[in-house]
């Protein structure tokens, strides 16, 4: 195989190369950019479920919160209802004590008035036995001297001087003396009776009031323990209000809370929807330059597919061109090669560099003693023209175009200082 095909199918191989290359960077950055989608879209989802679940908190603080509220009005309420539950009973405290105070007063003076009966009484039974004592002496002197004869005796009540004038005068008085007091004694009687009555009465009168008096005792306390049962009730309450309302303190502190992490998850997911959208518009951008790429490398294999077939033609040419010269080339002392006589195709005399125009050896025949350049029709180059092969700054050989295709040209060696090697300047 020639050096023009060898080159050619190492030119294909490093676009193929090329383009493998490029299609495995795409495919893995295409797959990178893939995984990225996918863990965004998880960490997207993972955001979505927080959000949810904060949702579903928040609607939960919201209910707690209702229900605090709630709770503090019916307790507001009954401790209002308490509040005025224990001024009734203190109205009601306040009354038992003035009853107590008027029960305890009526108990008093009902005590001062059994000490006076017990007094009065006391008073009666002593006249009573003085009257009946003095009944019994008068009675036992009357017996004395209705059992001896009269005698003059000393009596309280009647006159000693009228003993003097007679005996009937003195019993009539004795008698009437005793008859006066049966009478008072008769009249002790009965006021100590009525004054016995009148203390029983008054005793009754007493115990019922001690009843009273206890009743009002225990009502009071009754009273007293329940001010204290509402009092420990209202300090309850607002214990338990005060709890309530830190507890809604509380609610209001994790709802705002939440509100703000909700912001922050949402600003998150624009954040990750933004990053996703800027992925996909490169994925979209990484396979339109995949196509494009595609597309420019599919064009240059076709361009390169032409241009190995017009070496070939070029080639074949040639190889018929020599085939039909019969004389033998003189070789060139210095590198030992031939050199082949210019064929001229056209009559168009040896033209000198100064054209203007440029470009690179892109393959060497040595054993044909001619080279292919990268300038044809399409630069403006023409059967016959001349070219200077440089190597840097320093002139290798000196050319003179013999065959002209579109994008390259066949140029036969006519003078050769040092070797031509692919990748020269020609000018």
């Amino acid at each position: 195989m020639s050096n023009t095909a060898k080159t050619g199918l190492i030119l294909l191989l490093v676009f193929v190369v090329l383009f493998l290359g490029l299609s495995i960077f795409l495919a893995i950055s295409n797959q990178s950019l893939n995984q990225q989608n996918t863990a965004l879209q998880s960490e997207r989802d993972s955001l979505r479920k927080k959000e949810k679940a904060l949702n579903q908190e928040n609607g939960e603080l919201k209910e707690n919160k209702k229900a605090l509220e709630e709770n503090i009005k019916s307790l507001s309420a009954e401790r209002e209802n308490l509040g005025k539950q224990i001024a009734d009973l203190g109205e009601q405290k306040r009354t038992a004590d003035e009853q107590l105070q008027q029960a305890q007063a009526k108990a008093d003076e009902m005590s001062s008035k059994v000490q006076e009966a017990e007094d009065s009484t006391e008073k009666y039974k002593k006249r009573l036995e003085e009257a009946q004592s003095a009944q019994e002496e008068l009675a036992k002197k009357l017996k004395e001297s209705q059992d001896a004869k009269p005698a003059v005796q000393e009596a309280p009540a009647p006159d000693a001087s009228a003993a003097s004038d007679g005996n009937a005068e003195y019993w009539a008085g004795v008698i009437k003396q005793k008859a006066a007091l049966e009478v008072e004694v008769n009249k002790l009687k009965t006021e100590l009776s009525d004054s016995s009555v009148k203390l029983v009465d008054l005793k009754q009168k007493s115990s019922d009031m001690s009843i009273q008096l206890d009743s009002l005792k225990a009502e009071k306390e009754q009273v007293e323990q329940e001010m204290r049962y509402k009092e420990e009730m209202v300090n309850n309450l607002s214990l338990e209000l005060a709890r309530s309302k830190n507890q809604k303190k509380e609610v209001e502190t994790r709802l705002e809370q939440v509100g703000k992490d909700n912001i922050d998850l949402r600003k998150e997911m624009q954040r990750l929807i933004a990053s996703k959208s800027a992925l996909e518009k490169s994925v979209v951008q990484i396979t339109q330059q995949k196509e494009q790429v595609q597309s420019e490398l599919g064009k240059t294999e076709s361009v390169i597919q032409s241009k190995i077939d017009e070496i070939w033609q070029i080639k074949d040419s040639l190889d018929k061109t020599i085939k039909n010269t019969s004389f033998n080339y003189p070789k060139d002392d210095k590198n030992g090669a031939v050199e082949l006589p210019a064929i001229v195709v056209s009559s168009k005399p040896e033209a000198v560099s100064g054209h203007g125009i440029s470009g690179k050896v892109v393959s060497v025949n040595e054993e044909n003693h001619f080279v292919i350049i990268d300038a044809g029709e399409n630069k403006g180059v023409a059967l016959g023209d001349v070219f200077y092969v440089y190597k840097g700054q320093d002139q290798a050989a000196r050319l003179e175009v013999i065959q002209v295709r579109k994008d390259i040209s066949a140029a036969d060696i006519k003078e050769q200082k040092v070797k031509i090697s692919v990748g020269d300047t020609v000018r």
